[in-house]
């Protein structure tokens, strides 16, 4: 799965970096949603070592649609320290904790970016398989988009909602509630 598209027909569409841990019974489904929905077309997987399963066939099943350009990272992909010329310099260690998963998924987050913006992708989630994105609910039924226009920024004509769909519950909100930096 390490082989990418030569012709690069997957340029258009966002891109997704994904760490898993047995998350076999999810991934189909949350491939398939964002495939239909964003639309994804590019997605990096790296699986953690402690992980039971592997997505190599789910993966694997898509990548042969041609749908869908796929790969399968393991430690070795991303965690090591470059040499000023881009060889592989030094392996970072990471303890099998909180702490050294989070270093992990730091890691993995930051070399599969540089990975897709090297690969000229425009748009990357950085998510998990329980978490889905969503858009505006406008159908028939409910013509409004599911916000108040004149809570819109000025200049501004639509602002968007989000959902978040994770293994914790569902959470609402709007973009101008999110927290400054």
């Amino acid at each position: 799965l390490h082989e990418l598209a030569a012709d690069n027909k997957h340029k258009e569409g966002a891109s997704a970096c994904l760490l898993v841990n047995d998350e076999n019974p999810r991934l189909p489904e949350w491939i398939a949603y964002h495939y239909h929905t964003l639309p994804l077309r590019s997605l990096t997987v790296a699986v953690d070592p402690s992980s039971r399963s592997s997505p190599l066939d789910i993966l694997r099943r898509w990548n042969d649609t041609g749908l869908m350009e796929m790969q399968l990272w393991n430690d070795d992909d991303y965690l090591h320290e470059l040499a000023a010329n881009g060889a592989k310099k030094k392996r970072i260690e990471v303890t099998p904790d909180v702490l050294g998963h989070r270093k992990r998924q730091n890691h993995f987050i930051n070399k599969c970016m540089l990975d897709f913006k090297r690969r000229n992708k425009q748009w990357v989630l950085l998510i998990d398989v329980d978490e889905y994105i969503t858009f505006n609910r406008i159908d028939d039924n409910n013509p409004e988009p599911d916000f108040p226009v004149e809570k819109a920024p000025d200049g501004i004509s639509t602002l968007m909602d989000w959902t978040w769909y994770s293994s914790d519950g569902v959470i609402e909100g709007w973009i101008d509630t999110l927290p400054s930096p």
